[in-house]
């Protein structure tokens, strides 16, 4: 049978001794990460294991996990489809650099936490060195024998090995995160939300991860005809992006095809702006080379492009001072300027 004393986990004196900026709660939960973390200054356990351990809700359990943040105990980092990693920061000031000490029963120090180093035993070969011989000295070293070195009686200062033991936590700086900024979150989403019931801080999540969630989730909420539990309802439905009633899906998918549109018609007209300012530049670049033609060479080349322009206009059956007559107009100037003949010419 295992001694109960068998599993056990290290907690630093300023979190029990202290009174620490953080709530009963979320101090159990920093306890109960220390407990997975183990030697290390991170671990990944689930919600549902940490709830265990804490003895609440999952719910209170990222409150707590909020908290823990806020007040730079923790930092958590979401991966996809599975658990949390929960980073445990350096936030008492008692690990700067120091290795922590236990205590036994009768309060006196001794040696340091962690796993005990087994002790080498010199032996007296590998303590006892033997010299060179005189002969070997000799051809070794022939100025030895003339000016002999003196030797010093004071021993030699013993050299500092830095300890193997490792810290308690990390005390690096945690990596930078190279992700962009996160958005704010939109203000009317947390007030709808906070007016419904929600609470602050998971309100602030929710806006700050599901933005596009919050409003169709908040019109289902009449549908679902909750009686218990409503604020929790919508909370988890937008979280988990339940799937919309029938007929708001059909609102939606109206709302979103007419949002649609109006992106084709922006772009449509932004396209036909910027078709009519290259249109100018171009005339503005051809009136620029015509003004630097000797008057004759301009007269020829207006009369030139006005009588092609016009035959357009017969052969197409477009009034003259019409849209069409002006674009072949200019088309026709151009290609005269480039020194290219006219088509039908």
């Amino acid at each position: 049978m295992a001694s109960a004393r068998t599993h056990f986990t290290m907690i630093p004196n300023e979190q029990l001794q202290q009174r620490l900026s953080i709530s009963r709660g979320a101090k159990d939960l920093l306890h109960v990460l220390l407990s997975y973390a183990w030697g290390y200054n991170f671990c990944f356990p689930s919600q549902k294991r940490l709830a265990e351990g804490v003895q609440c809700s999952p719910d209170s359990i990222q409150r707590y996990t909020r908290e823990l943040v806020e007040a730079g105990y923790i930092r958590t980092k979401r991966r996809y489809g599975t658990s949390t990693v929960y980073t445990l920061l350096d936030k008492a000031p008692s690990f700067g650099g120091e290795t922590p000490t236990c205590r036994n029963l009768q309060g006196v120090h001794t040696a340091t936490c962690g796993p005990k180093q087994k002790k080498k035993k010199k032996t007296q070969q590998q303590t006892a060195t033997p010299g060179p011989s005189p002969e070997d000295a000799a051809v070794l070293s022939p100025s030895a024998q003339e000016e002999p070195q003196p030797v010093s009686s004071q021993p030699e200062p013993a050299t500092t090995t830095p300890s193997s033991e490792a810290p308690l936590f990390d005390t690096a700086a945690p990596p930078q995160d190279t992700e962009p900024p996160a958005l704010e979150p939109d203000p009317d989403a947390i007030q709808s939300l906070t007016e419904l019931g929600v609470d602050r801080a998971t309100a602030i999540e929710l806006a700050t991860e599901y933005p596009d969630r919050i409003e169709p989730q908040i019109a289902a909420l009449p549908y679902r005809h909750a009686t218990i539990n409503r604020v929790g309802m919508l909370v988890k439905s937008i979280r988990e992006n339940w799937s919309l009633p029938l007929p708001l899906q059909r609102k939606y998918k109206l709302a979103a095809a007419k949002i649609a549109a109006a992106k084709e018609e922006a772009a449509a007209k932004a396209q036909v702006v910027a078709q009519l300012q290259a249109e100018e530049e171009k005339a503005k670049e051809a009136a620029t080379t015509l003004a630097a033609l000797p008057l004759e060479r301009q007269e020829e080349i207006e009369i030139h492009a006005r009588q092609w322009a016009l035959i357009q206009c017969a052969k197409f059956g477009r009034e003259d001072g019409s849209s069409s007559y002006l674009r072949w107009f200019s088309g026709a100037r151009d290609t005269l300027l480039a020194g290219q003949p006219l088509d039908g010419d």
